[in-house]
C-alpha cells in the first residue's frame, strides 16, 4: 500500500512540474486526491484486495458447538 501511495505522489509531482517547467500556467491542476482513485481503479493488486475484503464481509460467523449454553423448552 505504501509503495502504491509513493507512486501516486511521484506521478502527481511529475505532472505538476511538467506544467511549471514550460513557462506557462498548467491548464489542469492535479493533486494526490485526484490521482489516487484513477491509479487504484487500474491496479490489479488493489482490485484483488478489494474483492477479498468484500468476500470476507459476507462470511457469517457461527459459534462453535458447546461454547454457548443450550436450553430445553420441554421437560425431560
Amino acid at each position: 500500500m505504501l509503495r502504491k501511495l509513493s507512486l501516486a505522489i511521484a506521478v502527481s509531482c511529475c505532472i505538476q512540474r511538467s506544467g511549471l517547467g514550460s513557462g506557462r500556467a498548467p491548464t489542469v491542476k492535479t493533486d494526490l486526491v485526484s490521482v489516487y482513485p484513477g491509479s487504484s481503479d487500474n491496479n490489479d493488486d488493489l482490485a484483488a484486495a478489494r474483492a477479498d475484503y468484500g468476500a470476507r464481509r459476507e462470511v457469517v460467523h457461527r459459534p462453535a458447538p458447546g461454547c454457548c449454553p443450550t436450553y430445553r423448552l420441554a421437560p425431560r
